[in-house]
C-alpha cells in the first residue's frame, strides 16, 4: 500500500501549513512590538530616589536571571548627561546574577543610572534607568529614554514551531515504541500483516522526520530573531557575523547548539534507520535491532525538551531552578507522548480503514487503541498536574492572573477544554463500540482524532505565546511594589483605609483615609496616630502622626522603613465624642533597592515536593496500566512499567530531598547582636581567622590563598549589600554548593558567626 497522506489529514495538513505559512508572512512583514522581557532588578545599592550624605564606590546591581557579559552594562550619567562611572563595567564572575560599575568621587548632586542586559535563559534584552542623589535632595536628573523592550512578533511562532516540531517527534518515537510495535510484533506472523505494518511504520517515520525538520526550521528562526534582538537589527539584517556572534560567544547561543546537535542526532539516527543492516535479528530473542533502535532515538529526542527545558520560565525561577527545569521536563515528555500519539493516529486510522482485511484491521485496533487510550489518559493527568504546579510556580499570587501571561494562560486553558472533551468521547464512547472497519464509530474515531491534532496545535501555539511572556509572578510583584499594600478595616463606626505607596526600603508615604458608615468622609477626628513595628528584625515601635490634609484624608510624607522584612503598621483614630478607632495590619517589605520582582514567589520546597509528588503519580499509573499486558514479564507490558518505574523512584528521591530541605527559612533569621563596636571587632578576629586567606583584608577577593581556588573568591564589597543578614550567616554556616566557600560551622561558633556577619556589614561600607 502506499504510504501517501489520505485526502482528509492532507487537507489538514494543507490547512495547517497555510496557517503556518500567513503567520510567517505577517511576522516578517511587520514592525517588532514590545514584548514583556525577564532578567529584571531584583536588587540595587544604592537604591533607586536614594538621597545619601556620601558618594558610593560602585553601582551594583542584581537580576532575576544570569546575564550575558558581552551585552550587559552600567553607565552612570550626570544631571548633564556626561557620563561619570569607571568604565569598568562588568557581570559578576562568581554571580552571573549581579552587574557592578566603579564610580570616582562624585561632587554633590543627581546621577542616573543607565542599564541594558541580555539574559542567558529566554535572550530577551531589557533596559532601565534609575536616580540618587549625593549631598542633596533629587532635583530632576538627566533624561534617558530607556531603549523599548522589543522582540519580534516572530518569537511565538518560532517557539511554537520548535515546541510542535519536537513534540511530534518524541512522541512519534514513543508512540512507535510503546504503542504500534509491540501488538504489531504479535501479530506480524498473519497473513496479510506485513503490508499493513509496512505501510503503518513508513506513514510514523515521515512524521517524525517532519517533526525534526520543523523544530530545526523554528531553531534557526530563534537563532536569527536573537541576533536581531541583541544587535537591535531587523531580522533580514541580522543574517550575517551576527548570528556566529550569538552562537559561540554567548550562554544562550550554547544552548542553541546543544539542542541542533541533539536534532541533528536525532536526525542522523532516523537515516540510519533506513539502512538495510538494522533489519538483522539480535540474539536471544531480544527482538529486531530496528525496533531496539528507535527506542535509542528515545534518547536524543528527550534530550531536546531537557534542552528546552533549560531555558524555560521554570530554569529562570529564583531559589527552584532545578525543580523548575524538572517540572517542565515532565510535562514536555507529558505532552510529546499524547500530541506525538495524536498525530500518529491521525496519520494511521486512514490507512486502517481503507484496508480491505477487516480482521487484520481489527486486531490492530483491538491492540493499539485502548493501549494508547491508556498511555493519553496517564499523559493528560500528568499535564494537567504538572501544569498546575507550573503555573502556581509562574503566577504565585492571584494578582498574576491580571496580567499579559495570566491572560495567555487563561487563553491556554480554554483551548485544553475541548481537547480533554475530544479525547473523553474517544475513550469512554467511541472506543468501547469500535467494531469491524466499516463501522461508523471507527469512522467517527478517525475525524475525532484528526480534529483533536487540529486543536492541539491551537494550544501549542498559545504555549508558545506563553513562554515568550515575562512570568505573571514578576510583572505583579512590580505592580504591587509600585502600588504598595493597603488594608481597610471598619471599628467603631468608623471605614479606615490604611495604606502604602510602594513595599520597598526607603521613603515611604503612608496615608489613612477615613468614611462613616454611609460612605461619607469622616472629616471631625482630632488626631491619628500610626505605629509602625518592624516586626521581623525586632525593631521597637516608632510613633507617628500624619498630616490632615482635609475631607478625611490623613498623609505621613517620607516616613523612612529602613530594614526589609515583616512590618505592622496600627492605625489610631481620635474623634471627640466617640471611642477611639483602632486598626492594625501587617505586609512584607522589599530589601535595599528591590525592583519588586520577586515580592510574589511560590516557595521552593513545596514546588519540589509537588513535582516530586506528579512523578510517583505517573509512575503508578503506568506501573497500574501495565498489569493488563503483563506488566514487567512481557514486552508488551515492560514497555509501559519500565519507565513508570524509573519516574516512580525519581519521585520518591525528589519528595524525600525537598522535605530534607524543608526546615529553616534562612532568609528569615535574624542578628540577634546589634552592631555595636564591640561585636563588629569581635567579627573583625573572626573574618581575619577564617576568611581574609580567600577573600583578602579588604574583602574583595585577593586573599593569598585566592589563586589556588578553583574558582575566584566572591568580591564580600558588592555581593554583602546585596544579601539579608541570614543569607550571609548561612553561607558562613553551610557554605555555598559548587563553589569553594565551605561551611565553617565546624569552625566558629553561631554567636561568632553573627559578630562576622556585623563585621561584613561594615566591611562592605569602607
Amino acid at each position: 500500500m502506499k504510504a501517501s497522506l489520505s485526502r482528509p489529514f492532507r487537507i489538514s495538513a494543507l490547512v495547517v501549513i497555510g496557517l503556518a505559512a500567513v503567520l510567517l508572512l505577517s511576522v516578517l512583514s511587520s514592525e517588532p512590538v514590545p514584548l514583556y522581557a525577564h532578567a529584571n532588578v531584583e536588587l540595587s545599592d544604592p537604591a533607586p530616589e536614594s538621597e545619601l550624605d556620601e558618594a558610593p564606590e560602585r553601582i551594583v546591581i542584581q537580576y532575576t536571571e544570569s546575564l550575558e557579559p558581552q551585552f550587559s552594562s552600567i553607565k552612570v550619567l550626570d544631571a548633564n548627561g556626561q557620563r561619570v562611572d569607571g568604565a569598568d563595567s562588568a557581570v559578576d564572575r562568581t554571580d552571573p546574577t549581579v552587574m557592578s560599575v566603579s564610580l570616582p568621587t562624585l561632587e554633590n548632586g543627581t546621577y542616573t543610572v543607565s542599564w541594558v542586559n541580555v539574559s542567558t535563559i529566554d535572550g530577551h534584552r531589557v533596559s532601565g534607568a534609575y536616580v540618587f542623589a549625593v549631598g542633596e535632595p533629587i532635583s530632576g536628573g538627566y533624561e534617558v529614554e530607556d531603549e523599548p523592550i522589543l522582540q519580534s512578533q516572530g518569537e511565538p511562532i518560532y517557539r511554537w514551531l520548535v515546541l510542535t516540531g519536537a513534540l511530534l517527534a518524541v512522541g512519534g518515537l514513543a508512540f512507535r515504541v510503546m504503542i504500534i510495535n509491540p501488538p504489531l510484533s504479535v501479530i506480524s506472523r498473519g497473513r496479510g500483516v506485513a503490508l499493513v505494518r509496512s505501510s503503518l511504520l513508513r506513514r510514523g517515520e515521515i512524521l517524525i522526520w517532519v517533526g525534526v525538520a520543523i523544530a530545526a526550521l523554528g531553531s534557526i528562526l530563534q537563532l536569527i530573531q536573537q541576533a536581531a534582538t541583541t544587535f537591535g537589527l531587523s531580522f533580514i539584517g541580522a543574517i550575517g557575523g551576527e548570528l556566529r556572534t550569538i552562537v559561540l560567544d554567548t550562554d544562550w547561543g550554547s544552548e542553541w547548539l546543544l539542542r541542533m546537535f541533539l536534532i541533528g542526532l536525532l536526525a542522523t539516527g532516523l537515516g540510519i534507520a533506513r539502512t538495510g543492516f538494522l533489519s538483522r535479528a539480535l540474539p536471544l530473542g531480544l527482538g529486531s535491532l530496528w525496533e531496539m533502535w528507535f527506542a535509542l532515538l528515545l534518547v536524543p529526542g528527550a534530550g531536546v525538551l531537557f534542552a528546552l527545558s533549560r531555558i524555560s520560565h521554570g530554569a529562570g525561577t529564583p531559589g527552584m531552578m532545578n525543580t523548575g527545569l524538572l517540572l517542565d521536563f515532565v510535562h514536555l515528555l507529558a505532552a510529546s507522548v499524547w500530541v506525538g500519539g495524536v498525530f500518529q493516529l491521525a496519520a494511521f486510522l486512514p490507512i486502517l480503514l481503507r484496508h480491505r482485511d477487516s480482521s487484520v484491521v481489527s486486531r490492530i485496533l483491538a491492540r493499539t487503541v485502548p493501549r494508547f487510550s491508556a498511555v493519553a489518559l496517564i499523559s493528560a493527568i500528568v499535564l494537567v498536574l504538572t501544569g498546575t504546579v507550573s503555573g502556581w510556580t509562574q503566577l504565585a499570587a492571584w494578582e498574576a492572573l491580571d496580567t499579559a501571561y495570566g491572560y495567555a494562560l487563561i487563553s491556554k486553558l480554554i483551548l485544553i477544554t475541548p481537547l480533554l472533551a475530544l479525547g473523553a468521547i474517544n475513550l469512554l464512547w467511541v472506543r468501547p463500540r469500535l467494531g469491524d472497519t466499516s463501522s461508523k464509530s471507527a469512522v467517527l474515531l478517525r475525524r475525532l482524532v484528526t480534529a483533536e491534532a487540529v486543536v492541539m496545535l491551537a494550544v501549542l501555539l498559545a504555549a508558545g505565546y506563553l513562554t515568550a511572556l515575562e512570568p505573571g509572578r514578576q510583572v505583579a510583584s512590580r505592580e504591587a511594589a509600585a502600588q504598595g499594600p493597603s488594608f481597610v478595616e471598619t471599628a467603631e463606626g468608623a471605614t479606615i483605609e490604611t495604606s502604602l505607596s510602594h513595599s520597598r526600603v526607603g521613603p515611604n508615604v503612608i496615608t489613612a483615609m477615613l468614611t462613616d458608615r454611609r460612605g461619607d468622609r469622616i472629616d471631625d477626628a482630632s488626631s491619628v496616630e500610626f505605629i509602625l513595628t518592624g516586626l521581623g528584625a525586632d525593631i521597637p515601635s516608632d510613633l507617628a502622626r500624619p498630616v490632615d490634609t482635609g475631607d478625611g484624608v490623613w498623609i505621613l510624607e517620607d516616613y523612612r522603613l529602613s530594614v526589609a522584612g515583616e512590618w505592622q503598621i496600627e492605625t489610631i483614630v481620635r474623634r471627640p465624642n466617640n471611642f477611639d478607632a483602632r486598626t492594625a495590619f501587617r505586609f512584607d517589605l522589599g530589601g535595599i533597592g528591590d525592583g519588586g520582582s520577586t515580592l510574589f514567589s511560590a516557595n521552593p520546597q513545596t514546588a519540589g515536593v509537588l513535582l516530586g509528588g506528579v512523578m510517583l503519580i505517573t509512575g503508578l499509573l503506568f506501573l497500574f496500566s501495565s498489569v493488563p499486558l503483563g506488566s514487567i514479564y512481557t514486552r508488551s507490558g515492560l514497555a509501559i512499567a519500565g519507565p513508570g518505574v524509573a519516574v516512580a523512584i525519581a519521585g520518591v528521591l525528589i519528595v524525600g530531598i525537598n522535605f530534607s530541605d524543608a526546615g529553616e527559612d534562612v532568609s528569615k533569621l535574624q542578628n540577634p547582636f546589634p552592631p555595636t563596636a564591640d561585636s563588629v571587632a569581635l567579627g573583625k578576629v573572626g573574618y581575619t581567622t577564617t576568611c581574609s586567606a580567600c577573600h583578602g583584608e579588604r574583602g574583595i577577593g585577593d586573599g593569598p590563598s585566592a589563586a589556588t581556588l578553583s574558582s575566584p573568591p566572591a568580591d564580600l564589597t558588592v555581593h554583602v549589600p546585596l544579601h539579608l543578614d541570614g543569607d550571609l550567616f548561612s553561607f558562613i554556616r553551610d557554605g555555598i554548593p559548587g563553589t569553594p566557600m565551605k561551611a565553617l560551622s565546624n569552625v566558629l561558633t553561631e554567636d561568632e558567626m553573627w559578630h562576622v556577619v556585623n563585621y561584613l556589614r561594615e566591611l562592605a561600607r569602607q
